[in-house]
């Protein structure tokens, strides 16, 4: 009976120790798992943005969207407005 109880205790152990690792395993995987997704997004971020040399970056600037044309329209209008007001004749002395 104690030859069977040491076998399976010694087997036990073994299947603890086995435990022991596949747990040492599972952390160091998952570690390079998180690592894995940290570099992958840092790459995805910095190939998403134009670098400030090259012409993608400015082409924004270059073609504007719609709206930003109809905005440049409203300034042009509003800063006519003001001018046109600030020139008529009661305000032009404060104006100058």
């Amino acid at each position: 009976q104690r030859k069977a109880l040491e076998a399976e205790k010694k087997t036990l152990v073994t299947q603890q120790d086995q435990a022991t690792k596949l747990t040492q395993s599972a952390r160091d995987l998952s570690t390079q798992i998180v690592n894995l997704r940290r570099s992958l997004f840092n790459s995805q971020i910095s190939s998403r943005a134009a670098s400030p040399l090259s012409p993608a970056f400015w082409q924004s600037m270059i073609r504007p969207t719609q709206d930003d044309v109809a905005r440049l329209h409203d300034l042009r209008g509003e800063i006519t407005d003001a001018l046109d007001s600030a020139l008529s004749a009661e305000h032009r002395w404060l104006f100058f």
